[in-house]
């Protein structure tokens, strides 16, 4: 046996299936059920509860989370309607529907029968539905085993799996279980699943109803999550080990979380990036070396859903390539440059840094940091945000290099030969003041627009353009026509100056919005449009960007890339307006 083929059986001898033939997520309905925190379905896959996040018009807070109802019906999946099973303002997460349909549990914020106002801890309620509608919800006592819990898992056996702990305290989650008391009458007291507990927090938990295996989700360290796996061994559980599947060793920490095996058994479906994924539940598990499990497991059934329309968004890139805030092709479309969180956090700071991927034979390569970074042991928080000028060899970035203390940026850049790559980074200081100055775009004929907070401005933020003169960028200028008393940020500027795409934040609502301008005849800009097809109210649409033959809108939202048909989003007046110029 040639070498080559002898390492190769070698490793599959060690770890199992190689790594290309692992089972890879499939992305749920084109995506298009969005800001899901978590979901369970009933056995016949066509009632989907979900957890969303709606807008708080009536608190401090922004955002409350709410329990929604999506069907598959006339082939294809409904709108979410909430369930809103308390008339004032609580917040309620993390339904689990029983097999039939009949009884769906959730935590709510709502105050316990003996209690009177809203509280900050999530408890465990159910309804129950008739064939008049769903009922009041019930107070769960016996399924509260700590300040704040969450009902994750039904087996056959009657068994209740929660996830519980105290509030504002992730790291203190345990998972539970709990048993049907004789006679039907409740269940007992839930106990702590010992097998599955460790110092750091136990996200969430999905156990297969025959409760041959369950899948646990692991938060190590904040704003991240590991799926891991357990086996029924006896009387108890097998160790967790991570679950392996194709994109479960991306780079960026923040993967995937809140598992759910069906009913059927057939199916896992997982969260990413606020979007629904699956994997098929048999070939998973066989992967893992688990067979004699995946031996009883159905095939995975896949509902048929409408193809992606021209004004609806598809997601880009493979999952493993999300995004922290920045994206940027080179002009051959080949190579992206990103910025990921490496996973590391001290309080409300993230260290963030840059990567690249290149498309290799139709795939993306795994992401790997580029050659000018700093290391991840640098006191460097966050380096992100790239942005490239059009002949592809300088790049812009924002960096706290001089400033690791602080959250101030400044913008830098990098040049690169084709004899000696990339070189070392430098200073814009045509740019640098001691506020921020961040998230370039640069023009065909070189100029820089970038954002400040600089003393002068309209509002907290606004856009200014260096322009590029003989090679040398002039002293920065306020673009009055785009910028207002609320805060412009994420500017992407055409090429040739032609349409320029920001977002702008609204301190008062905390809503963030993209917007879109034209140049006019004149040379003015025109007023700015909010891009509503892109916008919501529960997510930011962050760092827009042009695809490199200028078809496509790339926006990140939640971590996931966004692509829309650009002419799907303009109106008639501004084709006819860029057409002009």
């Amino acid at each position: 046996m040639p070498a080559r083929e002898l390492l190769s059986a070698l490793i599959v001898t060690l770890i199992g299936q190689p790594a290309s033939d692992l089972p890879r997520p499939e992305l749920f309905d084109h995506g298009r059920i969005r800001n899901v925190r978590g979901i369970s379905m009933t056995r016949d896959g066509r009632q989907l509860f979900v957890t969303l996040r709606g807008p708080d018009r009536n608190a401090a807070r922004a955002f409350r989370d709410h329990v929604a109802l999506v069907r598959y019906e006339r082939g294809r999946w409904t709108r979410a309607v909430p369930l809103r099973p308390f008339a004032s303002g609580t917040s309620e997460r993390d339904p689990l529907v029983s097999p039939d349909g009949r009884r769906v549990y959730f935590s709510s914020t709502a105050p316990r029968p003996t209690e009177t106002g809203e509280h900050s801890a999530y408890r465990v309620w159910y309804m129950e539905r008739s064939d008049t509608g769903w009922s009041a919800p019930i107070y769960a006592d016996s399924l509260n085993p700590r300040a704040e819990s969450s009902v994750a898992a039904l087996t056959a056996d009657g068994s209740v799996y929660l996830v519980a702990g105290e509030v504002g305290t992730p790291a203190s989650l345990d998972i539970y279980r709990s048993t049907p008391r004789a006679g039907g009458r409740g269940h007992s007291t839930p106990l702590r699943v010992e097998e599955w507990s460790t110092p750091v927090s136990e996200g969430w938990v999905s156990v297969d109803p025959a409760g041959e295996f369950a899948i646990v989700s692991r938060q190590p360290v904040a704003d991240s999550s590991h799926l891991l796996l357990s086996v029924r061994r006896g009387n108890g559980w097998s160790p967790l080990e991570p679950l392996r599947f194709s994109g479960s060793n991306a780079l960026r920490a923040y993967d995937y979380r809140y598992p759910f095996v069906a009913y059927d058994r057939s199916t896992l479906t997982v969260t990413s990036a606020t979007r629904l994924f699956q994997l098929p539940a048999a070939p998973l598990l066989a992967a893992q070396g688990e067979v004699a499990v995946s031996r009883n497991l159905p095939a995975m059934t896949r509902l048929p859903v409408p193809a992606i329309e021209p004004n609806e968004p598809e997601l880009f890139l493979p999952v493993d390539l999300r995004t922290s805030n920045g994206i940027a092709f080179t002009p051959d479309g080949n190579t992206v440059y990103l910025s990921q969180y490496t996973g590391r956090r001290e309080g409300n700071r993230q260290w963030m840094r840059l990567v690249e991927s290149r498309l290799v034979g139709g795939r993306w390569t795994p992401p790997t940091p580029v050659s000018f970074g700093e290391p991840p042991e640098s006191a460097v928080s966050a380096e992100y945000h790239p942005a490239l000028s059009r002949d592809g060899n300088t790049l812009y970035f924002n960096s706290r290099r001089l400033r690791a203390s602080t959250d101030t940026n400044d913008l830098w850049r990098v040049t690169r030969t084709a004899s000696a790559g990339w070189g070392t980074p430098t200073l814009v200081e045509e740019a640098m003041t001691p506020f921020y100055d961040d998230y370039a775009s640069v023009t065909r004929d070189g100029s820089v627009y970038f954002r400040s907070d600089r003393p002068g401005g309209l509002g907290g933020g606004d856009i200014y353009v260096m322009r590029n003169v003989g090679g040398t960028l002039q002293p920065p200028v306020n673009v009055a026509e785009l910028n207002s008393v609320d805060n412009e940020n994420d500017q992407y500027v055409d090429p040739n100056e032609r349409f320029i795409v920001f977002n702008r934040f609204f301190p008062a609502s905390r809503e963030l919005d993209l917007f879109i301008s034209v140049k006019q005849a004149d040379g003015s800009w025109a007023t700015p449009r909010a891009l509503t097809p892109v916008n919501t109210v529960v997510d930011y649409e962050l760092t827009p960007t042009l695809s490199p033959d200028g078809r496509h809108l790339y926006v990140e939202v939640s971590g996931a890339l966004l692509r829309w048909r650009l002419d799907a989003l303009l109106t008639d007046e501004e084709k006819a307006s860029i057409a002009r110029r």
